[in-house]
């Protein structure tokens, strides 16, 4: 798949998959930023990477953190905000991050602080309905398998 990309600020990185067969690519910072932990500032920075996209129609990009990047900061957090990133939108590609370490994170010009991964979507028709299929897990969610217990907020 071809995906249209245009630079918008001259020091852009063009993001490229780094391992054949990866999923994912690589998002890079064009300029230096401070990223102060979120306990002394109580920012959600927002980094621009001089980068717009254009996704094909029944696809979406979906940003997120990179996993190298979670080993050295392990309480990051980078999204595009809820993380997708829609076909119809044209809009520089921003990364919003929460460093929730207790230490200043450098960005520096060039560095990988993100990474997107094109899905393909299908959209729906929404049929309401009186009642759903019963299943084997019928309501179970948070916590359902045993990991924590769930406990309503009605209790």
């Amino acid at each position: 798949m071809d995906l249209k990309i245009k630079k918008l600020h001259k020091d852009a990185v063009i993001p490229k998959h780094m391992h054949d067969g990866d999923a994912g690519f690589d998002f890079s910072s064009y300029d230096y930023y401070s990223i102060h932990p979120y306990s002394y500032d109580k920012k959600v920075h927002r980094i621009p990477t001089g980068l717009a996209v254009e996704i094909p129609i029944g696809y979406e990009m979906n940003v997120r953190a990179r996993s190298g990047l979670s080993l050295k900061y392990p309480s990051y957090i980078a999204t595009t905000g809820g993380g997708t990133v829609d076909s119809t939108y044209r809009g520089e590609i921003i990364i919003s991050i929460v460093n929730n370490t207790n230490k200043t994170w450098c960005i520096k010009k060039g560095d990988r602080i993100a990474q997107g991964i094109i899905h393909s979507v299908e959209q729906c028709e929404f049929k309401e309905v009186e009642e759903l299929t019963e299943t084997k897990r019928g309501i179970g969610g948070f916590g359902s398998t045993g990991i924590w217990e769930f406990q309503s907020l009605k209790d």
